[in-house]
C-alpha cells in the first residue's frame, strides 16, 4: 500500500484560513502603529566615509533584493494559477481566502518597501545623511521581511489546502 502524506480536511482547511486571516489583521496593525508612532529622527552620520556608503548600499540592495523576489512570486503565483494545468484548484473559502491574503501580503511587503525607500532616499537626498540604526530604518526592514514571509507563508497554505480540495 501506498503512504501518501494526509492533506488537511475541511476543518483544518478552514482554521488555517482564518488563523492566516488574523495574523495579517494583526501584523497591518501592527505595522500601522509602528509607522505612525515610531520616531522619524536619524542620527547624523555623514555619507563621505566609505564605510557608510558600503554600508547604505548594502542595505538598499538588501531591500530592494526582497521587493524582486515579491514581485517575482507575485507574478509566478498567477502564471502557475491561470496559465498551467495544475492540480491546485482554487476554489472554497479557504483556498480563496489564502490566495488573497498571499496576494495582500505579497503586495504589503512591496508597499512597505516603496514607502521606506522612498523615505530613506529622501533623507539622503535632503540631508545626506543615513542612520542604518534607527528605529525606522529597523521597522521598514521588519515589516518588509514579515510581509513577505505572510507571503510565502500564505502561497503554501493556498497550495496545500487548494491540492485537498481539488
Amino acid at each position: 500500500m501506498h503512504d501518501t502524506p494526509r492533506l488537511p480536511t475541511a476543518r483544518w482547511a478552514v482554521f488555517v484560513a482564518v488563523l492566516l486571516a488574523v495574523v495579517f489583521i494583526a501584523l497591518c496593525g501592527w505595522a500601522l502603529h509602528t509607522f505612525l508612532t515610531i520616531d522619524r529622527g536619524m542620527v547624523i552620520y555623514r555619507l563621505d566615509a566609505e564605510s557608510s556608503r558600503l554600508a547604505s548600499n548594502l542595505f538598499f540592495e538588501k531591500m530592494t533584493a526582497l521587493a524582486q523576489l515579491a514581485v517575482a512570486l507575485l507574478g509566478g503565483t498567477w502564471a502557475f494559477i491561470t496559465l498551467a494545468e495544475t492540480t491546485v484548484r482554487i476554489r472554497g473559502w479557504p483556498t480563496i481566502t489564502c490566495f488573497s491574503l498571499a496576494n495582500l501580503s505579497l503586495a504589503s511587503s512591496l508597499l512597505v518597501y516603496v514607502y521606506g525607500y522612498d523615505f530613506l532616499v529622501g533623507r539622503i537626498f535632503y540631508h545626506a545623511t543615513f542612520d542604518i540604526d534607527a528605529p525606522i530604518v529597523a521597522s521598514v526592514q521588519s515589516a518588509q521581511q514579515y510581509f513577505f514571509l505572510k507571503g510565502v507563508v500564505d502561497l503554501g497554505a493556498t497550495i496545500l489546502i487548494g491540492r485537498r480540495t481539488s
